[in-house]
């Protein structure tokens, strides 16, 4: 038997399982990348609130296992997702919350479960079919934060618009959660003027199969490491502190930066608490093409995009929103001198756009789903 027979007949195997193991409505399992984070986040801390039983996480690095384990509650279950009782909790799972999806290649789609695509934000890079693709991972359901994006989520993922739900996404409750980040890090937060964070998103280089915007070795952005030693001076100065925190596809999480003082550049592995309660505690919000923005427009709170390749980045990859440099809620910078003078005063870039991204501007996005979910059929 060939390799590639051998590993349909597991696909249709699995399957066939997934549709034989009875589910259950009482328990709900997650899954994200990064593992323990994101929108299946949010939803897990409701169902704590609300005392639910039988609460699984699937987890891809063996290695977090532990560390996960000791701090969740006792009641909560955490197990390697290829594990045999990772496997058995997949199958039994009446609800299924994911951000990236999980088992795809199996297309392990059931009767009764119910697959809740959280995704990992509002899509403003094109994504699924919008970008070409011929086959998606399956989802019952998704969630969206506005009539924008209600669409765009709908047609990235081939599911129709009443299964759409437009409550807000739940990683945002967490923007208004306490963060311990300060604490662990050793940092007094009462002791600078301002503190803002970066979120790039991912630029991919030229040996790879596919481009995403404008890449150079040895440079952060199109900021050299001269220049990012001149802002490290200038936020000492203003009494800033800058919290750079690379994506998790980064190609810089193997770079090796210069010490800085009051620029803090957080690699995937260094991060030691949640995000969004980090990024809710900040001042002022940098990004480019990462849909946090539209996370961080809940909070009402200035943020400027730090870009010098967006038509580079339109033509290879696409937006989701025609138009879209015309709609930002900020300033672009392109330049280290623009950069500065946003740090500097950032309230005075700030702009309210009431409900255009996010319908709700709360932190109830998790008790929403839930209600909804309550009432949610199968076709």
């Amino acid at each position: 038997m060939s390799v590639l027979l051998f590993k349909k007949k597991c696909y249709q195997l699995f399957s066939w399982l997934v549709n034989k193991v009875p589910t259950s409505d009482n328990i709900y399992v997650f899954h994200s990348y990064p593992d323990f984070t994101d929108n299946p986040y949010g939803v897990y801390q409701e169902l704590l609130k609300q005392k639910k039983s039988k609460l699984i996480w699937l987890i891809s690095e063996k290695e977090k296992i532990r560390s996960i384990q000791c701090e969740v509650p006792q009641t909560v279950l955490v197990y390697h997702q290829k594990s045999l009782k990772g496997l058995w909790y997949f199958c039994r799972a009446g609800y299924l919350f994911v951000s990236h999806g999980i088992f795809e290649s199996y297309n392990a789609r059931s009767s009764s479960k119910k697959v809740i695509n959280l995704w990992h934000g509002m899509p403003l890079k094109k994504i699924g079919f919008m970008d070409g693709h011929q086959w998606v991972s399956y989802s019952d359901a998704l969630v969206a934060t506005s009539d924008i994006f209600q669409k765009i989520m709908a047609e990235s993922f081939g599911v129709p618009l009443e299964r759409t739900f437009l409550v807000g996404q739940p990683r945002n409750d967490l923007l208004f959660e306490p963060t311990d980040f300060y604490k662990k890090n050793g940092i007094d937060r009462q002791s600078y003027r301002t503190v803002g964070i970066w979120l790039p998103t991912y630029r991919i280089p030229q040996d790879r199969d596919r481009v995403d915007g404008a890449f150079s070795e040895g440079k952060f952005l199109f900021f050299s490491m001269a220049q990012l030693q001149e802002l490290d001076e200038f936020l000492f100065f203003i009494k800033g502190l800058l919290i750079v925190k690379l994506h998790p596809m980064d190609s810089l999480q193997s770079f090796d930066f210069p010490k800085f003082h009051n620029i803090l550049i957080i690699k995937q592995h260094e991060l030691d608490a949640q995000l969004y309660p980090l990024l809710g505690s900040s001042d002022y919000l940098l990004t480019d093409y990462s849909s946090v923005w539209v996370d961080y427009d809940v909070l009402d709170k200035p943020m400027a995009f730090v870009m010098d390749d967006f038509e580079e980045y339109k033509q290879k990859r696409g937006f989701t929103i025609p138009e879209l440099s015309k709609i930002l809620p900020g300033p672009i910078v392109d330049d280290l001198e623009k950069l500065k003078k946003f740090i500097a005063d950032p309230q005075t870039y700030k702009i309210k756009t009431g409900s255009l991204f996010n319908l709700y501007k709360d932190n109830q996005a998790s008790r929403r789903l839930l209600t909804v979910l309550d009432s949610f059929r199968k076709d």
